[in-house]
This record gives C-alpha cells, structure tokens and sequence, in this order.
C-alpha cells in the first residue's frame, strides 16, 4: 500500500444534532411549507426517540473499525448494486490526443497507453509512488492498490471483488474476442513498446482473418447483476476451458479494447466509451483501455474500490510517459514470451440462447439512453476567476437555472466531493441547491426583480456553496451520515422509521440531477449515466478557457438541458459584468 506524505486523521463522524439540522437545511428548498413543517416535526422526533440509540450503534462502529464508520457500509451499497454496471456504475473519460501524429495510429496509441500504465503499476509495486497532496494537506493512498488487478464478481443478491497484483498480462479485446499478452517479467520488466505493438498489430490480423469466432462473452457482464450471476454460474460449472479462460479475463492487470469503428463526433465518442457495442467490452474491470482505430483513446471503469481523483493521477503521469518515450524506448525489457493468445470457450445451447438474450436487453439499455455534450468556448475558468466567482460554485448555479426554466421547479441535486483528506476516505455528497441557490434561481426568472439584486443573490449563493464545500471537507456532510444511520437501523431491524419512509426523505434521496466535476490536463470529456429514470447525468470538465460537459439521461431532453446550460452560463456572465466594475478581458483567441 502506497503511504500517505504526513498524518492523515480518521474521518470524523458528525453530531446527530448538526446532521439533522443539517438535513432540514438541505432538504427544505424541496419541500412545500407543510411539508417542511412536517418534517422538521420527524426530525425532532428522531433526535429525541431512536436518533440517539442509532448513534450510539454508530460511534461503536467507528471505534471497533480499523477503516472508518462509513468505509463498509460504502463498498456495500456498490457491491449490492444489481442493475447492470453498465452506464449505471462506469464512468468514462476522454484521453488528450498525444501530441505526435506518429502516436494517432491506433496500434502506436495502444501500446504507449499500455506502456504508460504498466510503467505506473510498477511504480506501485516498488513503492515509487509520491504522496498526493491537496494545499499542503496530505492525501490517503490506499485507492490507488486498487487501479490493477481488480474485478468485480457477480454474485446473488451481493458482488465482491478481487484483486490479482502478481498478474503480468493484461487481455486485449478485438473483434468481440478476448486475448491475453504477457507484458511483465515476474521481475517486473516491461516489455518494449516495439513488441507491444507488433503484439497488437498481430492481433488485428489474426481478428480480421475468416474462421470460426467464439460468442462474445464480454456481453454478459452488461447484464442485471444476479443475471450475470447466473450465467457465470454455468460457465464455471461447464467446460473447464470456459472457467480458465474467465480467470484469465479477470486476473489480468487491466483490459484493452481494439474497437473498428472511428469516431469523431463527440456524442458517438461518448457512446462508444461509455458502452461501446458490449461486444467488445468486460465491464467488471477496473480499467478498460479503449482505443478507435483512428487512434482515439478513452478509459471505462468500474470504480468500486476508487473514485475519479485516483485514476486522474494515473492517466495524468501515463499520459506524460507517453509523451516522454517518444520515440520508443530501448531500455525496457525484450523478454521471451508467448505470442498473443486467443482465448477459447465452449458454450452450450443454453448458453447460446442466455447470450441472445444479453444481447437484447443490452440494446433496449443503450437504445433508452440520450447523451449530448457542450464544448463551451464562451470562457473556462480564468475568466469566471476575473469575476471573483469560483468556477464550481458558478456552473452548479447554471445547472440549477436551467433545469428551473424548464421545469419550473427544483430537483434534488448531488455533486460528487473528494474526502482523502481521511483515513479511507471517498466521497462526500455536495448538496448545491441551497436555499440561497433556490432563491436565485427563483428571482433570476422574475422581470420584475432588478439585475443590482440578481446579481446580489447570486453573490450570495456562490457564497453558500462555497461554505457548503468547506463543511463536507470537514467531514460534515448531510449524505454519508443519514445513509449510515439508515443502515445500522435496517441491520437492527429497524426499517420502520418514519423520518427515512418520509416522503421528504425519498425525495431528498432521488437523485435527479447527478452531477461531478472531474477534469485534469489529459482529460476532454468526463461523462456517466443518469442515477434516477426522471434525472440527468452531468459530467464536466472546467478549464483555463472553456469548459466540456456530458449530459445523459434516459427520457429525451439532454440537447433541451444543454442548451439551457449554455444559455444559463451566458446570462451569468452577462449579470455579473453589467452589475460589477470588472470588464471583461479580451476574447481568448480559440486556435
């Protein structure tokens, strides 16, 4: 395990007290005046009857776990997850061209990327990695043990995963088939980047020859998860040769995907990283490389055991080393190995007629889902710092006036925030739709509201977001509490509670506009699918001087929210410029 740069504290566990004043805080920009009176009613119930007890049962856990009192209950509500993975789980992220044309050929693109992550998996190995720090603060390090090696097993009613860090393959996926190529010695060589690609390149040809091609395995791990079980189930128990070659699959350091098609139009880009034709595809991986034959390159992860923060990092120093080895390497490794191999399977009719069945339901998925993005050119984030607004702060304001043009109304909302700053810590939910939020939203659209008080409550809910982010880097969330009260109160049998069977409860839980910011220098696009039928999916990237947003969702309306995200962000721009002394600086000029 990779060891933090400094003391890193345990993650405090809140006060029900705060929590709970807290919730009505959130909760109330939701909620009709009799319902809000309502609520605050439970919640005052709750702290004074089972919320004490529920607790104490809680600091029990935190001091009896040598992780934290959140650390399980997390992974759990991952793993016992059992809609498909697929678009609900993966996230995916849209690598930078490299720099050198020589690199855009897909063959060249896939063994630098391999290079670059096998190069970072080593340094793991050895110990070689650098602390992360954020302001000076140092960052917990155990995620990045679980980049490599990693899969998640379906299983009835509860998944697990596994992590194989003595493997030296990794499995490239071409043509709807999987094959496994060594590209570590057990000494942790690496193999040349030469031999990668000529490796590769003997792949594609093999892949396009006419034989016999084995079922697209790959599809089953886009099903409900107890579906996959299932399945599974009867490989393991059919022919070895299907059971050999799914550990194969799954104790590989990572998967690559060698897709035919070329892709260039930014929506059918994110299509294709985010599900791809599920043929060429094994979902349960940690990481799959994904690269088009004109040499675009992204990334699908299953995140379980790591959010965003971690693989930034890894695709960040991966994309360096490939910039830097250019022109190739001679002083990795040329070991020996095994040319590629193809892996075999043997289905029977069953099988057959379960694979047919994947494949439809795969289809009625993807088919169900709308995904538009916005490249925003207007300006990035030098621009909205010229204004004195904190870019975050500014675009979850935007989100929250467009859905209310639309709708009329405001949604429960969630932004994802990073908390490494603790003992195994994860995420923490941003809850951006304040009351201070609602009511901007609320006067932005009222003529009769001049724009000098506008752009005051404007001020004022950038103000409150920002405060927002300093409670939940303190560990004083709202989410993570609540959600570990409701667990240990079903461990207790306690389901019954009347706060968590609320109405205002069930409404502050579904998710409508899910949303997190995840961008590095190497990243284009950041996008995953929506968490309710009725929301959004929002994925963003803000830069120096333009920002990048994927939007999904399943009922149709993703190009209305775009374009009311973008009409949002201009009239923004436009209040806090004509009400301010600030101008504006000169245009950036987009090459």
């Amino acid at each position: 395990q990779v060891q933090p740069g400094g003391n890193v504290p345990r993650l405090p566990l809140p006060s029900l007290e705060d929590t709970c004043k807290r919730y009505i805080d959130v909760v109330s920009p939701l909620l009709s005046e009799k319902e809000l009176v309502e609520t605050k009613q439970l919640v005052s119930n709750f702290l004074k009857e089972s919320g004490p007890e529920l607790q104490k049962h809680l600091q029990k856990r935190d001091q009896e776990s040598p992780t934290s009192w959140l650390h399980a209950y997390w992974d759990d509500s991952y793993l016992s997850f059992r809609d498909p993975i697929t678009i609900n789980i993966n996230p995916f992220f849209l690598l930078c061209e490299h720099p050198n044309d020589a690199k855009l050929r897909q063959v060249e693109r896939a063994s630098s990327l391999i290079t670059g992550f096998a190069k970072f998996f080593v340094r793991l190995k050895t110990g070689k990695v650098s602390p992360d720090f954020e302001r000076n603060v140092p960052l917990w390090m155990s995620q990045y043990s679980n980049l490599f090696g990693g899969v998640r097993i379906p299983r009835l009613g509860h998944d697990k995963m596994e992590y194989h860090h003595d493997s030296t393959h990794i499995i490239v996926y071409c043509g709807g088939e999987p094959y496994t190529l060594q590209i570590l010695s057990k000494d942790l060589q690496i193999l040349s980047e030469d031999r990668i690609t000529m490796a590769l390149a003997n792949i594609i040809k093999q892949s396009n020859e006419p034989r016999f091609r084995y079922p697209p395995v790959g599809i089953f791990t886009s099903l409900p998860r107890d579906d996959w079980a299932r399945v599974r189930e009867q490989l393991h128990k059919g022919d070895p040769l299907n059971r050999l070659s799914l550990e194969e699959i799954e104790k590989a350091l990572f998967v690559v995907c060698l897709d035919r098609s070329s892709p260039t139009n930014q929506e059918d880009i994110s299509k294709r990283l985010l599900h791809g034709d599920g043929r060429n595809r094994f979902f349960d991986k940690t990481l799959q490389i994904i690269v088009f034959r004109n040499g675009v390159a992204g990334v699908n992860m299953e995140h379980t055991g790591f959010d965003g923060h971690t693989f930034l990092r890894l695709a960040q120093e991966a994309h360096t080393e490939t910039v830097q080895s250019f022109p190739h390497s001679s002083s990795f490794s040329t070991f020996q190995v095994a040319a590629p191999r193809r892996l075999e399977w043997k289905f029977t009719e069953n099988l057959e007629r379960e694979l047919v069945a994947a494949e439809k339901k795969f289809e009625e998925q993807i088919n169900s889902l709308d995904i538009s993005v916005l490249r925003f050119k207007d300006f990035g984030r030098k621009h909205l710092a010229h204004l004195k607004c904190s870019a975050d702060a500014f675009l979850q304001l935007a989100f929250q006036l467009a859905y209310y043009m639309i709708y009329e109304r405001s949604d429960s909302t969630y932004e994802s925030l990073m908390t490494k700053q603790y003992r195994f810590g994860r995420t923490e939910t941003l809850r951006p739709l304040t009351r201070e939020a609602f009511e901007f939203v609320r006067k932005a659209t009222d003529e009769q509201i001049s724009s000098r008080d506008k752009v005051k409550s404007l001020r004022t809910a950038l103000a409150a977001h920002g405060n927002n982010v300093k409670m939940c880097k303190m560990g004083q969330g709202v989410d993570r509490h609540l959600f570990a009260l409701r667990r240990i109160a079903s461990d207790l049998g306690r389901d019954q509670d009347q706060m968590f069977k609320h109405p205002s409860y069930l409404r502050f839980n579904e998710i409508i506009l899910s949303t997190s910011n995840c961008g590095s220098e190497t990243v284009v696009l950041f996008g995953f699918g929506p968490v309710s039928p009725n929301g959004y999916g929002v994925g963003y990237v803000i830069n120096e001087h333009d920002i990048a947003l994927v939007i999904t969702s399943f009922h149709r309306r993703s190009v209305l929210y775009r374009n009311a995200i973008r009409w949002s962000l201009l009239f923004m721009r436009q209040l806090v410029e004509e009400t301010t002394e600030h101008k504006a600086p000169p245009p950036f000029a987009k090459l």
